[in-house]
């Protein structure tokens, strides 16, 4: 049996037992209701009051008394309610029972029960809820001065059975929150981010250990079980999945065997001409190896390569020469042997999604699971900002595990929704090729609030079922703060006022919880646990929140909501035209990307839908935490796209013409195929003959293109160096290119110079050496006994030239043969 209190902590009108003592009253110091105890009377006995006071003031109480008064006036309307709550009521509730709790130091909380006689309750109603105050006074004496805390709440009364129970269903929504650094790149940040979105002990955790035995419908955005690929800086490594020999599709795997085969790294910084004839690209391995997987990816994706990838981690090295390094071993296996298993971090986002997923294999049988579109769209601001947004979103089927639970599809458009979004919602789901969705909507898109309440659940054409929710007793039940208990005995007031309106007729109500509440678990798990033991209140769930239950009657929408206090507060879309046009560069270089990648189809997929995250209905109030989503996206692809390079260097070209050498870098962890570079000289001291062939790439590589230039004329130029795709599109950022410095010095002009001065300067030197040294002198002495040096023997006339005796010693001269002059 339960109790209904309506907890306020505002100043109570002058009541005739109880005078007014809100004013003096300590708003750190509260007193509240039990929740598992909430006070219901259904009989003679009388009935206790639990509760508890917490003291979170800096003083301490000395000697603490709680009063509780109790008013006959009848709640039987949600008017009356209302008005009770907010201290307008002309109800004067009188004292009707007291204990003391003694002293209470600073930072306690005492509990408390007092005993309501059954003399105090002289009121015999079937069904009723009263005014009823909780005043916690220092000592006996109830004054303005001595009142140290108060709280409104509702005294509920049951005499007898209920003929129609109200049915009521929960609908819970499990969405991720706010935090760029769920969606950011690989590494710590990511995976606590995610670990505190939806690993043990957080909100979602809580909720649904929780409410484990309660029949409640999840509202599951699929992304919680399937998260887009992390913002990484590089492309993951490309897989070798051969079934014939191996089972083994890690990336880590393939990595490691392509590391096994890299070349080892050598760099220049500049190139002359070539004057070979060959136009061959020569290809040299990047200066680093290529980075491992990291295991924070999403099951459904290849996990991401690091972005700080280390020369440490290759499998072989060389020396400068070329020959191995005996410093560096590479590991070697047995292939019979099964490959090691890498143990996963417990927080890893693989792990978490794993053990999410099993948490709703095991959900009870009265528990139903709805699934959103992915990532949760805001469909109203996509309908009219980004309808293809809303289109890509809609059409991602639902995975084999995910749909083994469920295959329901639902909405919950955030705005003020009419009829005619209704249709539009209803017609996007349709034209993306899914069935119809359920459409939850507050109950003034169908009816006027104020109306008795019928049924919640209605059948609308062109969906598959609209769900009313009750706006006041959804904000009952989620809204921030306040005490637990108060907020069950005044969800039970209010649902007894709802039925005193039809009596004996079939209805039923359905309360939601807000995506983003801010309420604990444990408060509403606590709420909604005391309002279900109530015996005028039945659960409606399973089939019977579903448009093809045979009590849903069909229902036409309202052209605009009827007026009223809207919850949850809606916050204005933070997707602004600027992100929007953002996104479609960002989807454009994710193409540009896909042309040149070597299987791509993975990775164009996983990055498209990593950019659209940023239409979730989580952005709703979070414009800084979206702009941090999309530049970080944008950093990721301008990294990604800029390790596809060209080498900046300067070049000293000396000649007419040849061929310009150009160093183009893939330090992506696939191969590229088709890059296409473009030289374009800023002056006309240079001109291209041809542009180079389109280039294929490996892996973390380098090759040099030689390029057919003729120098113009001397001097300084640079020359823009891009490289597009097969189709134009650039490769990086459209407005940034490499520039090339050339100093263009052709031979046509200054080797001659240079050639006519050397041999000027050769000429020059002779004569100046032959007129310093004079003619030649013969100086012998004739007396004496050496030979005659040969250079001193002049021939005077043929016939008197002898032949050399080689046995001779003499100085003779022999005269060669007739045929040898």
């Amino acid at each position: 049996m339960c109790l209904v209190v309506l907890g306020v902590l505002s100043v109570p009108p002058t009541l005739a037992a109880t005078k007014p003592a809100t004013a003096a009253a300590q708003t750190d110091i509260r007193i509240g209701l039990d929740p598992t105890a909430v006070p219901i009377v259904t009989g003679d006995d009388g009935v206790d009051v639990v509760g508890s006071i917490s003291n979170d003031s800096d003083t301490a109480i000395d000697d603490g008394t709680v009063h509780v008064a109790l008013s006959g006036a009848l709640l039987d309307t949600p008017g009356a309610v209302s008005t009770w709550e907010a201290g307008r009521s002309e109800a004067k509730p009188e004292t009707v029972a007291s204990v003391s709790v003694g002293a209470i130091a600073p930072g306690a909380v005492r509990q408390f029960r007092v005993k309501i006689a059954a003399a105090r309750i002289p009121w015999k109603y079937q069904l009723a809820a009263l005014p009823m105050t909780l005043r916690l006074t220092e000592g006996r004496t109830v004054t303005s001065a001595s009142t140290r805390s108060f709280a409104r709440t509702t005294l509920q009364m049951q005499r007898g059975a209920v003929d129609s129970p109200l049915n009521i269903g929960w609908v819970i929504p499990l969405t991720l929150p706010a935090d760029p650094a769920l969606f950011g790149p690989s590494g710590p940040d990511r995976d606590q981010a995610w670990a505190r979105a939806i690993g043990p002990g957080s909100r979602i955790d809580q909720l649904i250990t929780g409410l484990a035995d309660q029949p409640v419908t999840w509202l599951i955005d699929p992304i919680l079980l399937d998260p887009p690929a992390a913002a990484d800086d590089n492309v993951p490594a490309g897989t070798i999945d051969d079934p014939a020999t191996s089972t083994d599709t890690s990336v880590g795997s393939d990595q490691a065997r392509r590391d096994d085969a890299s070349p080892t790294p050598s760099a220049t910084a500049s190139s002359t001409p070539s004057a070979g004839p060959s136009t061959t690209p020569s290809a040299t391995s990047s200066p680093t190896s290529p980075p491992t997987s990291s295991p924070t990816s999403p099951p459904t994706s290849p996990p991401a390569a690091s972005a700080d990838p280390s020369p440490s981690t290759s499998a072989s090295a060389t020396t400068s020469s070329g020959e191995p390094d005996p410093s560096e071993s590479t590991p070697t296996s047995d292939p019979t042997d099964p490959p090691p298993a890498d143990p996963i971090p417990s927080n890893t986002v693989e792990t978490l999604t794993a053990e999410l997923l099993t948490k709703l294999r095991g959900l009870p049988s009265d528990q139903t699971i709805w699934w959103s579109g992915y990532d949760d769209p805001d469909v109203l601001t996509l309908l009219q900002r980004d309808p293809a947004l809303l289109q890509r979103d809609l059409r991602r089927p639902l995975p084999p595990a995910l749909r083994a639970l469920s295959t329901q599809r639902a909405v919950w458009p955030q705005g003020e929704v009419g009829a005619g979004d209704v249709r539009r919602i209803a017609g996007a789901w349709t034209s993306a090729g899914q069935a119809t969705p359920i459409v939850v909507l507050p109950r003034r898109a169908a009816e006027d609030p104020s109306a008795p309440v019928t049924g919640s659940v209605r059948k609308v054409a062109g969906t598959g079922g609209v769900v009313l929710y009750h706006e006041d007793l959804s904000a009952t039940v989620s809204s921030a703060g306040g005490d637990p208990g108060l907020r069950a005995a005044k969800f039970l007031a209010s649902s007894i006022a709802i039925y005193q309106q039809a009596p004996g007729s079939d209805r039923s109500l359905t309360v939601a919880v807000p995506r983003q509440a801010t309420t604990s678990p444990a408060a509403i798990k606590a709420t909604i646990g005391a309002i279900r033991s109530s015996a005028w209140i039945f659960d409606l769930a399973g089939s019977a929140m579903n448009g093809t239950d045979p009590k849903a009657r069909p229902t036409a929408l309202l052209p605009a909501p009827a007026r009223g206090p809207a919850y949850p507060p809606v916050a204005a879309s933070a997707l602004s035209p600027e992100l929007i046009d953002r996104l479609g560069r960002q989807r454009r270089r994710v193409n540009t990307l896909g042309t040149i990648l070597v299987d791509s189809g993975d990775v164009v997929d996983a990055r498209h839908r990593a950019l659209d995250v940023i239409g979730s209905t989580r952005w709703r109030g979070h414009p800084g935490a979206l702009q941090i989503v999309s530049r970080t996206q944008s950093d990721s692809l301008r990294a990604i796209l800029g390790k596809v390079s060209v080498n900046p260097s300067t070049v000293n070209f000396f000649a007419d013409s040849g061929r310009l050498a150009i160093t183009i870098v893939n330090d992506l962890n696939r191969d590229v195929h088709d890059v296409v570079l473009r030289l374009q000289p800023r002056k006309y001291l240079l001109r291209i003959g041809s542009q180079p062939a389109p280039l294929d790439l490996p892996a973390n590589s380098r090759i040099a293109v030689r390029s057919e230039v003729e120098a113009i004329s001397p001097g300084r130029v640079q020359v823009d160096a891009q490289l597009t795709n097969a189709d134009g599109a650039p490769i990086g950022d459209p407005n940034e290119v490499t520039q090339l410095e050339i100093n263009v010095r052709p031979t046509s002009t200054w080797i001659y110079w240079v050639l006519g001065i050397v041999g000027g300067l050769v000429l020059i030197f002779g004569l100046w050496r032959s007129l310093r040294q004079g003619p030649r002198r013969t100086t012998l002495d004739p007396t004496s006994t050496k030979a005659t040096p040969p250079d001193a023997i002049v021939a005077t006339a043929p016939s008197r030239i002898g032949q050399l005796d080689p046995d001779d010693e003499s100085p003779t001269t022999k005269a060669p043969p007739p045929d040898e002059r």
